[in-house]
């Protein structure tokens, strides 16, 4: 059974791998990493980007190779929670980062999202009004020196200090977008 992920960045892919690993149906899966463009920005930012990201990852990767399974996407991007309704509760706007997962059987895609946190407010601020990505940002906000970060602990990572890193946050998203394809 081969199982597409259109990323070849290496956490994306060792979570994917983690989460297949654990799940009945896919233990035996053969995962084969391949670059497939997001057709968003470079940091996606709102729910509508960050789905649309891994949406058009999961399908092209299933369109990539023939006799393929699934097709998986991962995108993970920044939210802002600035809504009037929510404004006594959060007393501040601040920006979420969240990872989506969208599994593409060639008939439809489902999707999973890993849990979400907070973005500091300068690398929000870096991201939002200087273009930079999440990468970039973290490393000009000093809080790391790594290059892409995102290929490494990821900023969940340098967050919590090695406790919950990107892989960890993402293999939820995963299984999530699995449940979903399944009982969909």
């Amino acid at each position: 059974m081969q199982i597409i992920i259109g990323s070849v960045n290496p956490v994306k892919v060792a979570a994917l791998k983690r989460a297949l690993a654990a799940h009945p149906d896919y233990r035996d899966a053969e995962v084969v990493a391949m670059e497939v463009e997001s057709g968003v920005g470079k940091q996606p930012r709102g729910f509508e980007e960050i789905l649309f990201g891994a949406k058009n990852r999961a399908v092209g990767a299933f369109a990539g190779v023939k006799g393929c399974v699934l097709g998986f996407g991962i995108e993970s991007g920044m939210y802002q929670l600035n809504q009037p309704k929510l404004a006594p509760v959060l007393g501040e706007e601040f920006w979420m980062n969240v990872t989506v997962c969208a599994a593409f059987n060639g008939e439809r895609a489902c999707y999973g999202f890993s849990p979400s946190f907070m973005v500091p407010a300068e690398v929000a601020r870096l991201v939002v009004e200087e273009g930079l990505d999440l990468n970039e940002a973290a490393k000009k906000a000093g809080l790391t020196t790594h290059e892409r970060v995102g290929y490494a602990q990821g900023l969940v990572g340098v967050l919590t200090d090695g406790v919950l890193t990107r892989e960890d946050y993402t293999v939820p998203a995963v299984i999530l977008a699995l449940a979903a394809l399944k009982h969909r």
